[in-house]
């Protein structure tokens, strides 16, 4: 059986290597080792998650998580696209629904792992019905009182759409202004950025451990 040899005192609060010997199995080495890297993962996924955890309440009535709080944190795991756009510009409302229709696309192909959130500006909020009609997508948005914390975090300008992975990480970003809903060629190359992130994960190698 191969072995790892560690030497320590038991009777110093300091290990300190000694004439005394202590063995470790290799493969309990391993276990030790397959945890530890669980550990930083779940790190990981907490980092993420303090990081993109905002409180903003969905307003769009039409939404399954309207008047609850919605944010990338709660979508771990998934795949989570958000959007900026201001409620008063045509263009804004106009990216949007293209973004909703690939959802609903998705949706009709039971692909349920997927989650469009909208994030805009109570500076506008009278223009908030226009943003929603017809859009089943959460929408919230953010406070001119608190100087847009969100849109801050975030660096955020107009039409700026951010892909995260299922970490909870940012994997991509852009501008969604030239993409249009009429074109085929801008709807495949967004589905296929969705359904490409739905493929990655934790890569199969970092568990790929020999416990014999």
């Amino acid at each position: 059986m191969d072995w790892v040899q560690w030497r320590w005192n038991d009777k110093r609060s300091k290990r300190v290597l000694t004439n005394n010997y202590k063995f470790i199995p290799l493969g309990k080495l391993k276990r030790l080792l397959f945890i530890a890297l669980l550990v930083v993962f779940a790190c990981q996924d907490e980092e993420a998650d303090s990081k993109f955890d905002f409180p903003l309440i969905d307003l769009n009535p039409n939404s399954s998580t309207f008047e609850q709080t919605v944010g990338p944190a709660d979508f771990l795991g998934d795949v989570c696209i958000v959007f900026f756009g201001h409620e008063s510009w045509g263009t804004c409302r106009s990216r949007f629904g293209f973004l909703n229709s690939i959802y609903l696309d998705l949706v009709s192909q039971y692909i349920l792992d997927v989650h469009i959130l909208g994030i805009g500006k109570d500076q506008y909020n009278e223009y908030l019905n226009q943003m929603v009609e017809g859009r089943v997508l959460p929408w919230m948005e953010d406070s001119q009182n608190e100087g847009y914390p969100v849109w801050t975090d975030w660096d955020a300008s107009q039409r700026y759409v951010y892909f995260l992975n299922r970490g909870g990480i940012v994997d991509t970003t852009f501008n969604i202004t030239p993409y249009s809903s009429s074109n085929p060629a801008d709807y495949a190359y967004i589905m296929g950025l969705i359904l490409e992130l739905r493929t990655d994960d934790v890569p199969s190698s970092v568990f790929d451990v020999n416990f014999k």
